[in-house]
């Protein structure tokens, strides 16, 4: 009897091959110290430091609560310090941060996720 309500459990179950594929996992998160403006590209560290002292010395209250980073990046043209600065919190908000850097006459491009 036991093996009559085990086949017959078995009959109902559907076959491997008609079940739905699990739910794929959502994708990860934005990391969000990845976000960052890049303020512009030097050809030493010492430059790309240079020139976040004289931004944030031009632009402090739209950079306050940034820190720089500096990207060393080898191009064929050859080696660049990528000035940037971050994080920021979401993309959007570092599309404005640019804008309102570049209304006020700095480069600015958002890069990250």
């Amino acid at each position: 009897a036991a093996e009559a309500a085990e086949a017959a459990k078995a009959a109902l179950e559907p076959a491997p091959e008609l079940q739905e594929p699990p739910e794929p996992a959502p994708p990860p998160a934005p990391d969000v110290a990845s976000i960052r403006v890049q303020l512009g590209a030097f050809r030493s560290r010492e430059a790309a430091l240079a020139g976040w002292t004289v931004l944030e010395r031009r632009h402090g209250a739209l950079l306050s609560g940034l820190e720089p980073h500096i990207e060393d990046v080898s191009l064929a043209a050859g080696r660049f310090y990528r000035l940037q600065a971050g994080p920021v919190v979401t993309a959007a908000a570092a599309a404005t941060l640019c804008r309102s850097l570049e209304a006020a006459g700095a480069d600015c491009l958002v890069v990250g996720p």
